[in-house]
């Protein structure tokens, strides 16, 4: 999930993340009591705020979902060579990155397996210093094997779920997961986010992480946080509280 796709939906739906994590929990409470009680009063008030909750988690959520579909299959990337800025800092992190892609009309980046993927955007907008510390940053994920964790961490509570909700609507059942993720991943992924600032702080500097941040948010927004990333304003109180 990517975060200019997160601040593309955040202004297409106008509310904020904390009233979506509100809803998100409603949805999962709701689903959980309708199945733990047999009480006639209980199934009808938990079905009546299910059903409310559930419309306003496909309302805040389904633009985020759709955007990210259509950004898997369209957006391949144009293959370029690795800058060999960013194949010396790789090496110097001991990570194997092969090449880079650029994607047009986006403004982030990330690595998925042995590939640097970075916005047309973002190369227009920093510095061969800011692309290293943005490059450390995501370096740093594959590093630590961040996806991986999240994976472990979310999947056998997930599992537990769908076996506690079994005899609901598949559909219930599915909102009722997604709703669940949200709310779980968004403390391990604000986590991530910090550590893979100080490596970014570490391998390159505060100056140059700082001001990517900042280009990448365009000074706008700089208090709002999302399921993936915590607020601007936050990360750059960690970064000025690492040790270089």
């Amino acid at each position: 999930m990517k975060a200019s796709q997160v601040k593309a939906y955040v202004k297409y739906v106008q509310i904020g993340f904390w009233k979506r994590l509100i809803i998100c929990s409603i949805l999962v409470a709701s689903i959980t009591l309708f199945t733990a009680f047999n009480i006639p009063l209980v199934k009808l008030f938990s079905s009546i705020v299910m059903l409310v909750s559930a419309e306003l988690f496909i309302y805040c959520y389904y633009p985020l979902f759709a955007s990210q579909i259509r950004f898997t299959f369209r957006n391949k990337g144009i293959e370029q060579p690795l800058p060999n800025e960013l194949a010396i800092l790789s090496r110097k992190m001991k990570l194997r990155i092969d090449g880079m892609k650029v994607i047009p009309n986006l403004c982030n980046a990330y690595v998925w397996g042995k590939q640097f993927f970075m916005g047309d955007e973002l190369l227009r907008k920093l510095s061969m210093e800011q692309i290293k510390a943005v490059g450390a940053h995501e370096f740093w994920h594959i590093k630590e094997k961040h996806r991986f964790i999240q994976i472990i961490y979310i999947l056998p509570i997930m599992i537990c779920l769908y076996f506690s909700w079994y005899n609901m609507n598949p559909i219930i059942i599915d909102l009722g997961l997604f709703a669940y993720m949200m709310i779980a991943l968004a403390p391990i992924q604000w986590w991530f986010e910090k550590r893979a600032d100080h490596a970014a702080v570490r391998y390159v500097g505060k100056d140059a992480i700082k001001t990517a941040l900042l280009a990448l948010e365009d000074n706008q927004n700089l208090d709002e946080p999302s399921e993936t990333h915590p607020p601007t304003n936050l990360r750059l109180k960690w970064i000025d509280e690492s040790e270089n």
